[in-house]
């Protein structure tokens, strides 16, 4: 027998379980292919999304979503991908109908501008645009942030010196790093330099099956069929696994069924620690920033997962985007324990020129300061799922959609669930779980949508 049959052959006996379906004793027999699969994490997405936007309107916001600056020698290609995008958020805007219009704008051109910031929710839309024109600089085409104090020699090492400081390998997509800016914008804190973080999830989380290794890295697919998906199993069974991060400790965990790979972005590891000095220090009071390292890392924009929590802690993001938001995670109980900086760990030399404000992560600041953020969370992604799935459910939208429909109903009613609290987990742990299958997410309403 030839690998690939022998492949099918034994991961055709494996009980592949629905996203939707995922922890609901009700429904632990249900099995779903491949194509089931990612046509859930689309749904679940998407609603989402639906719903954020449907909400937004409701408290009379505006909502913009932002592409990318055109990178220098793609034009052509970002042309062509764009015209989808917009053709989208077309199809979107028309499912809405007289709800509200979405707008597409462009983020800053990410060789001149680097910075993404959490702007507290109570600042009027006024106040809003000038602190989004403060952050544009004022020599074009060079990282130039114009901003006082004792950080701003970090804030440009970060974003310009990558390697030198930041170790080999920082120079890729998705290198954001969470830091502090004083609300007066007078100076970046040098106490906070966080980039994203790998973490183990262990609370009961979804996996296609029990035996994926390494399930939720950046480089995990479920691929075209099952065969693919045994070789990708089978690929990240190794003594000592890596992703885009670097070698994976305790690959014990990383082999385990208990546990799946998230991560915990610099936004939100730096909201925890704006919050946490805020009640602290009432004189000076800080802003959550990303700060873009590198060259390959272009979108100056909140991928929507951070977006929702960021609008949850009251620090809804300059600008977002409906990129990737790969296995992105909040921050709960239990992941610090096993939090690691990624390859963009700061190197010894960095260390020594800032080893008075270094410091790691930390319970208190990271994960105590933002108990009541994860809740609102948990609040608002069952109220934007809902929201969505009724919209979407009334709407003319691919018909492959219409098994994960069904699923996706059964689970919004109440009467599976003991309590409302385990209900909005249970659905928010399943939006969780859909990011694992990892896509961007305007592709995912394009799927929905049947463009």
């Amino acid at each position: 027998m030839k690998r690939g049959n022998s492949l099918i052959s034994i991961w055709r006996q494996q009980k592949m379980q629905s996203i939707i379906a995922h922890g609901v004793p009700r429904y632990n027999a249900i099995e779903s292919d491949i194509n089931t699969i990612k046509n859930e994490a689309d749904l679940i997405v998407t609603s989402t999304f639906v719903g954020f936007v449907a909400r937004q309107f409701q408290s009379h916001k505006k909502v913009q979503i932002d592409w990318e600056a055109p990178p220098k020698n793609e034009k052509e290609e970002w042309n062509s991908e764009k015209q989808e995008y917009l053709q989208v958020i077309a199809r979107l805007n028309t499912i809405l109908g007289t709800q509200g219009y979405v707008s597409v704008g462009q983020s800053p051109d990410s060789t001149a501008h680097g910075i993404i910031v959490g702007l507290p929710s109570e600042l009027s839309e006024r106040e809003r645009n000038e602190a989004r024109n403060y952050m544009v600089p004022r020599d074009p085409g060079t990282r130039s942030y114009s901003l006082p104090g004792i950080g701003v020699s970090l804030c440009e090492l970060v974003a310009t010196s990558s390697e030198e400081y930041f170790g080999e390998g920082i120079d890729q997509r998705g290198a954001y790093i969470g830091m502090l800016m004083s609300e007066d914008r007078s100076h970046m804190s040098s106490q906070i330099v966080e980039p994203t973080h790998r973490v183990y999830v262990n609370h009961n989380p979804w996996k296609p099956t029990a035996e994926y290794q390494g399930w939720g890295t950046m480089r995990a697919s479920l691929g075209k069929n099952q065969t693919d998906l045994a070789r990708n199993s089978t690929n990240n069974s190794v003594k000592n696994p890596t992703d885009k991060f670097g070698k994976a400790p305790s690959p014990e965990k990383w082999n385990s069924s208990e546990y799946r790979i998230g991560y915990l972005h610099g936004m939100t590891i730096a909201i925890g620690h704006a919050t946490y000095r805020n009640n602290e220090e009432r004189r000076q009071r800080y802003w959550p920033v990303e700060v873009i390292a590198g060259t390959k890392t272009t979108k100056v924009a909140s991928c929507f997962a951070c977006t929702t929590y960021m609008i949850a802690a009251g620090f809804p993001p300059t600008s977002m985007h409906l990129g990737r938001s790969e296995s992105w995670v909040p921050p709960a109980f239990g992941y610090l324990e096993t939090a690691e900086m990624s390859h963009r760990i700061v190197s010894q030399g960095t260390r020594e020129q800032f080893r008075d404000y270094y410091r790691s992560l930390d319970q208190e600041k990271v994960i105590d300061s933002q108990i009541n953020f994860v809740n609102v969370w948990r609040d608002n992604i069952f109220s934007y799922i809902d929201t969505g799935f009724k919209i979407l459910a009334n709407a003319k939208i691919n018909e492959t959609m219409n098994l994960p429909l069904r699923r996706l109903e059964d689970i919004l009613s109440p009467k599976l669930f003991n309590s409302s609290e385990e209900h909005k987990e249970k659905v928010s742990n399943m939006y969780l779980d859909a990011l694992t299958v990892h896509k961007k997410d305007w592709e995912r309403l394009k799927n929905v949508f049947g463009i």
